[in-house]
């Protein structure tokens, strides 16, 4: 199962002349609610890294779910409070003192790791956004409101940083956390789990999860993260701010974004890019992209003018990558059977609720979504609200399935007025199921797509590795 994620590990680490490490970990934020986090198995890992390299660890971790507390309690086994926006201020701000005060000196070290739910960058964030605990996250795109906060709070770190000559890793793990990159400079290192406008990923086989297995003493922070990523299987594009992935990042992301996304019904990517490119003047635009695309794969066998490995996956890699636009094409025309730009504008549905203190409720749904909805579903709700009357469920329960026949019969009106005005769209459902069908062809050939970017990418950071010789904070930082 893919486990959206969002994680921005903040991990404080300081060396002192003795080489101890001490470790603020943060995050957790924007789980439902239950016993488990989707953070479970990365704290699990964390713990064997902690033992590890010996490190003293400080925590302000989530609240609220028995399993992850056990895992803290048990196997970290340190004191930690509840992620809110207090106690985040209060980590930052003692941070912030050690490097001001000296008590991490000149050449001494501090990591930062924050695991948690993430947003896109919006305003007016020059990173990205972050969920607390105590709210769970309906949206994995948008994280905004009281339960959310910024990375940009750790500008102050990266400037305290530079300007006492502290070592700084910052290790953001969360979806989007491709924008916490801005925060690099020259004694800053940021590595994220992916990129600007992608998910991160927790569990097994992820950039996150493998990044813990590669916190060993002695090892740096850059070659952590190429052995991390090396190893995962997520389409996150992990990022790092060293001269060379700088320089990766800048030529290869923009093109191979629309590439490495997929459908899901929780954490959906391409549906709204497919939209957009839909448009004439995009999808003109898009095909513009993809031969540039192609022709920098095709660069990528030089590197300043100095032969590269004869092989290393690209023409692989190319292959693929028509083969996945030969299905966004598909995808296209199919769309445009469905007379797409009407059947992505927004129909307002008004249905009655009991139980609640407005007597209607309305909600907003695409043309789309009513033409794709089940009329099954009505039968449904209907045999268990039965079931609920007769078991005598509590009120309010029953009360939400009233609510939700009325809202199922008003879409289902609904839909019956938009086939009677729009005859020529009745054959629609024939059309949706071949762009369902496609949908999961788009699926599994993104996953192929983004394992053998992977390895294209690693093999040519390390040979443009061999001939960059600028300073670089990422190799600096060692565990």
């Amino acid at each position: 199962m893919k486990k959206i994620f969002i994680t921005i590990l903040f991990s404080l680490i300081s060396f002192d002349q003795a080489f101890s490490l001490d470790i603020v970990m943060m995050g957790g934020g924007g789980e439902p609610n239950g016993k488990t986090t989707i953070f479970d198995k990365n704290l699990q890992k964390f713990a064997t890294a902690k033992d590890r390299i010996v490190a003293n660890v400080q925590m302000s971790f989530n609240g609220g779910h028995e399993t992850t507390t056990s895992i803290i309690d048990d196997k970290i086994k340190v004191p930690h409070t509840s992620f809110t926006k207090e106690n985040y201020n209060k980590l930052i701000e003692s941070s912030l003192l050690k490097i001001t005060s000296g008590a991490i000196p000149k050449g001494g070290q501090l990591m930062v790791i924050i695991e948690t739910h993430g947003g896109a960058k919006e305003p007016p964030h020059d990173t990205h956004s972050i969920a607390l605990s105590g709210i769970e996250l309906k949206d994995m795109t948008s994280v905004s409101g009281e339960g959310s906060d910024s990375i940009d709070k750790l500008k102050a770190l990266a400037k305290a940083a530079e300007d006492k000559g502290v070592k700084l890793a910052i290790v953001d793990m969360s979806c989007h956390s491709g924008n916490s990159l801005s925060l690099a400079n020259k004694n800053t290192c940021v590595v994220s789990s992916s990129g600007p406008n992608h998910f991160g990923y927790a569990g097994d086989n992820t950039f996150s999860n493998s990044f813990y297995d590669q916190m060993i003493p002695g090892q740096s922070l850059e070659d952590a993260f190429l052995k991390a990523r090396s190893l995962s299987s997520d389409k996150g594009f992990p990022m790092i701010s060293s001269p060379v992935g700088l320089k990766m990042n800048e030529k290869l992301y923009p093109l191979f974004t629309p590439y490495l996304f997929d459908h899901d019904n929780k954490a959906d990517k391409f549906n709204p890019y497919i939209r957009q490119v839909a448009r004439c003047e995009n999808r003109i635009q898009r095909d513009l992209n993809f031969e540039a695309l192609l022709s920098e794969i095709e660069k990528l066998e030089k590197i300043s003018g100095i032969a590269r490995s004869k092989y290393s996956g690209q023409e692989v890699l190319k292959n693929e990558l028509i083969a996945y636009k030969k299905l966004q094409d598909q995808m296209l025309d199919e769309l445009e059977k469905l007379h797409y730009r009407m059947l992505f504008k927004k129909d307002t549905i008004t249905y009655s609720v009991v139980g609640k203190k407005d007597k209607t409720v309305s909600e907003d749904l695409t043309i789309e979504d009513i033409l794709r909805y089940p009329e099954e579903n009505l039968g449904y709700f209907k045999e268990t609200l039965k079931d609920e009357i007769k078991k005598k469920y509590p009120k309010n329960d029953i009360n939400d399935t009233i609510n939700g026949i009325n809202k199922i019969t008003a879409v289902l009106k609904r839909k019956a007025e938009i086939n009677a005005l729009y005859p020529e769209i009745n054959q629609t459902q024939s059309v949706f199921s071949k762009i369902d069908q496609l949908s999961k062809d788009i699926t599994n050939k993104a996953g192929l797509i983004s394992d053998l970017a992977r390895k294209v990418y690693d093999k040519d950071y390390q040979d443009e590795q061999k001939l960059k010789k600028e300073p670089n904070p990422c190799s600096d930082f060692k565990f």
